[in-house]
């Protein structure tokens, strides 16, 4: 089942724990936001209005998605909880932070490699 249509480019995908969603990073018009699928469904839910938001990885839970953003002059991780809602920023430095991931006890994310504590 295809989960774009005409010139939507998708640069980053992830499976839930469970596996039974898809997150991903829909590019439309210039805009980066994050998506999830229902595996098997075929319907998409937007998750955060971007601007410029990618490479979402689930939380061990599957309760929250991490990812980075150009919400500013940089790039920061942020977090939003799957079914949506407010994005919470993580980082605010003058750091390029990017491609985050979860600690393996759930702990918040950090760039590139793991941290434990919230």
């Amino acid at each position: 089942m295809p989960v774009t249509t005409g010139n939507q480019v998708i640069e980053a995908a992830g499976v839930s724990p469970g596996e039974k969603w898809l997150v991903y990073d829909l590019n439309i018009g210039g805009n980066v936001s994050r998506y999830k699928l229902r595996i098997g469904s075929g319907e998409s839910v937007q998750v955060t209005g971007g601007p410029m938001d990618f490479y979402p990885t689930w939380s061990p839970d599957a309760t929250e998605i991490a990812f980075h953003a150009m919400r500013t002059d940089n790039r920061d991780i942020f977090v939003v909880e799957a079914d949506g809602g407010t994005v919470r920023q993580l980082t605010n430095d003058s750091a390029q932070e990017f491609y985050p991931h979860w600690s393996p006890d759930g702990g918040r994310p950090t760039e590139r490699g793991s941290c434990t504590g919230t």
